[in-house]
C-alpha cells in the first residue's frame, strides 16, 4: 500500500510543468481566493489527496482510477509534446483529434470542484435527480463509477457506446466534448511578456459558451472553439490586441 499514488492531481502535472521556472518544479501560483502571488510545487496544487480512490467500485483496486488517468494523461502528454510544443504546423489524426477532445471535456468532470457536487454537501435536488442511477444516495459513488468508465474511453464515441455510462453523464460529455455544432483546435502563441502565472481552481478558462482557453506552456495557449463561433474569436482576438 506505500506505493500507492496519494496526490491525486485534477489538472496533469505534464501540463503544471511547462510554466515552471527551474527543474525542481516551482512555478509561479495566483491564488484567486486569497489575492496571494507565491512560489509553489507542481506536486502541491491542482491536486486533493486521495481524489479519486474508490474502495466501492474498485474493492481490490482502490486507485484504479488514478493510474488510469495517469495513462492517459501519458498518451495525451506526447500528442500535445509532438504536435502543438515541437513543431510549426502539428497535423492531428482523427484518433488523436478525437482523445485530445475527450481528455479536455474530462478536465472539469475530473475536478475538485465537481467532486464537490457529488460529495456529502450535494443538493437535495441532485440526489433526487440521481436517485434513479444511484439508489442509495451516494453520489461520490456515482460519480466515481462513471469517471472509473469515461477514463478508459479514448472518443465520445466510445462514451456513448458504453453500456455502463449513466445517461446524464453522456450528455454531460457530449457538451463538453461537441459543443452544440462540434468544436476543433487553435493554437495561438503567446509573444510578449516575460512571467505567468498558474490561476487557482481557473483552469481551463472559459472565454464563453463557446470557447475554452487552455495555456499549454510559457508561449502557448490552446483554444478550442465551438464551430458557428469563429467570429466570436476574432472579437476576442481583437479586444486582446487592444489591451496592449
Amino acid at each position: 500500500m506505500g506505493n500507492e499514488p496519494i496526490r491525486h492531481h485534477y489538472i496533469p502535472q505534464f501540463i503544471l510543468k511547462n510554466f515552471c521556472f527551474n527543474k525542481r518544479g516551482d512555478l509561479h501560483y495566483y491564488d484567486i481566493k486569497t489575492s496571494i502571488s507565491s512560489i509553489k510545487n507542481v506536486r502541491d496544487i491542482f491536486m486533493s489527496q486521495n481524489l479519486y480512490s474508490d474502495e466501492i467500485n474498485n474493492p481490490t483496486n482502490p486507485t484504479k482510477i488514478e493510474r488510469d488517468f495517469a495513462a492517459y494523461e501519458s498518451e495525451v502528454s506526447k500528442i500535445i509534446k509532438e504536435k502543438f510544443l515541437c513543431i510549426d504546423d502539428g497535423q492531428l489524426s482523427t484518433e488523436e483529434d478525437e482523445k485530445l477532445k475527450l481528455f479536455f471535456a474530462l478536465m472539469g468532470f475530473r475536478s475538485k470542484h465537481t467532486s464537490d457536487k457529488y460529495g456529502l454537501n450535494a443538493p437535495d435536488e441532485n440526489k433526487k435527480f440521481y436517485s434513479v442511477f444511484q439508489k442509495d444516495g451516494d453520489l461520490a459513488v456515482l460519480w466515481k463509477r462513471n469517471l472509473g468508465y469515461i477514463v478508459n474511453c479514448r472518443s465520445f464515441a466510445e462514451v456513448l457506446k458504453h453500456k455502463n455510462i449513466d445517461e446524464p453523464f453522456k450528455l454531460f460529455m457530449r457538451r463538453d466534448n461537441l459543443g452544440f455544432f462540434g468544436q476543433y483546435f487553435i493554437l495561438t502563441e503567446r509573444r510578449s511578456g516575460t512571467e505567468q502565472f498558474v490561476i487557482s481552481d481557473a483552469y481551463p478558462i472559459v472565454v464563453n459558451g463557446f470557447i475554452t482557453q487552455i495555456p499549454l506552456h510559457l508561449k502557448f495557449v490552446l483554444y478550442v472553439i465551438g464551430r458557428m463561433t469563429m467570429s466570436s474569436f476574432l472579437t476576442l482576438i481583437m479586444r486582446v490586441k487592444q489591451m496592449k
